[in-house]
């Protein structure tokens, strides 16, 4: 068997790249009532600390063997571990306006305003991973130890299919709460981003179990959810 590989993406999610099929992946993901444990070390490794140096002491207690490209792996967890710690998104869910209470200046003055006014960028989103390989290379035990060990609260792991399921409700709820149409109106709706939205305020990182895409429609309402998280970072 082909040990776990990782790649990274452009986010805290995976990145769909347009594939379909059934092609397991583990990717970065949450909501309390959706969590699933099935890691047989899970128990015991919540905490805080490095995920490395936890990896190692499972080597050394005989809970797990040593490999070299799952220590490979950590290593690029533990990255993303250390860049979360400080991570915030509220910049990018509430971005400053900059265009509110600047006074009209003289010409001469405008280039030297307008670059002492130039908002700073803000720093961009730790990016994501996702972890590939065959049956039983320890693809599930690594999320779950990555996850663990992850100090920022707002943070959830999930199942792809629960995910999905917890996604279609939201659709359904924001639907059902729209005022009916009126006999021959014309009324288009988007829930998408909002429930995008939605998720990005309760969590900044999202950890998928088996995430796997065989359906066209849950494609296409993948590519609209990824666009609007990655822009709320």
């Amino acid at each position: 068997e082909r040990p776990p590989t990782v790649k990274k993406t452009s986010l805290l999610t995976s990145s769909l790249s347009g594939k379909t099929g059934s092609s397991c992946w583990r990717t970065f993901c949450s909501s309390s009532s959706l969590r699933s444990s099935d890691s047989p070390l899970e128990a015991g490794i919540c905490g805080s600390g490095d995920v490395l140096g936890h990896f190692d002491r499972l080597v050394q207690r005989g809970s797990v063997r040593r490999d070299d490209q799952q220590i490979y792996v950590l290593q690029r967890l533990a990255q993303v571990q250390h860049q979360l710690k400080t991570y915030s998104q509220k910049i990018y869910l509430n971005p400053p306006n900059h265009s509110k209470g600047v006074s009209r200046q003289s010409q001469g003055d405008d280039v030297t305003s307008s670059r002492k006014e130039e908002p700073v960028p803000p720093l961009l989103p730790p990016k994501g991973l996702y972890i590939y390989g065959g049956v039983g290379t320890g693809k599930t035990m690594l999320m779950d130890l990555f996850y663990s060990h992850v100090e920022n609260g707002r943070k959830k792991r999930v199942h792809f299919n629960s995910f999905m399921l917890d996604v279609h409700k939201r659709i359904h709820r924001r639907k059902q709460s729209l005022p009916k149409r009126k006999l021959g109106k014309m009324f288009t709706y988007d829930p998408i981003s909002p429930v995008a939205m939605e998720i990005s305020k309760e969590i900044c990182l999202l950890c998928f179990d088996e995430f796997q895409v065989t359906d066209v429609a849950d494609a296409v309402i993948l590519k609209q959810l990824f666009e609007t998280l990655v822009k709320t970072g």
